[in-house]
């Protein structure tokens, strides 16, 4: 799996974006064999972001769009209120980092 392929660079660009989890969900985790042109990510930051969030969440995605050579749609979990749909994505996803 492409992501797994690149764990090690993953990692590094979750560590110095403050991330304490990262998960795959959507197509990449349902069917491996699967080469989607978007990857759906689930991300969890530390508590220390504050008010570089955004800098972070963007930094993120752009980093991973380029290493990984897909389009990033990336969803901070904390930001999601509805517990049911946080169940559900975490049922359905793959954690990655954390």
């Amino acid at each position: 799996m492409l992501l797994f392929q690149n764990i090690h660079a993953i990692r590094n660009i979750c560590k110095d974006c403050l991330v304490s989890k990262l998960y795959a969900t959507g197509s990449i985790v349902t069917d491996p064999n699967l080469d989607p042109q978007e990857l759906e990510l689930v991300v969890e930051f530390n508590e220390s972001t504050g008010d570089s969030y955004f800098h972070y969440f963007y930094t993120l995605s752009s980093q991973l769009e380029e290493l990984l050579q897909k389009r990033i749609t990336l969803t901070d979990l904390n930001q999601l209120k509805n517990p049911a749909i946080k169940s559900r994505i975490l049922n359905n996803s793959e954690l990655l980092v954390g």
